[in-house]
């Protein structure tokens, strides 16, 4: 129970994120509104018009230990922020772009 409080926590910490560093600064026709309270999924479809249209985006792989050290598929660029670990990288991710969270 414990191990999925924290990754409530810290999934919603990465939320906040996203709210508060990508989508705030963006213009609101362009970029879903996210919050703790209302996170927003977005397709790959959605995420690749961003890219095709030369959006500053960041993304954030939060796979935990051996899902992210076994797997085959990394993207690159992406930068590794397991669920758990959420305060211990906040200074590494880049607060002018939006932030995409992902995981598999």
């Amino acid at each position: 129970m414990l191990k999925k409080t924290n990754t409530c926590v810290a999934l919603l910490l990465l939320i906040v994120i996203l709210a508060a560093y990508g989508c705030a600064k963006q213009d609101q026709e362009t970029y879903p509104q996210t919050s703790a309270e209302n996170p927003v999924r977005v397709s790959v479809d959605q995420v690749k018009q961003w890219m095709d249209r030369g959006d500053r985006l960041v993304f954030l792989d939060s796979r935990k230990g051996a899902s992210w050290t076994e797997s085959e598929t990394m993207l690159p660029g992406a930068i590794r922020v397991p669920p758990a670990e959420v305060e211990d990288h906040l200074s590494n991710i880049p607060r002018d772009r939006v932030i995409v969270v992902y995981c598999t």
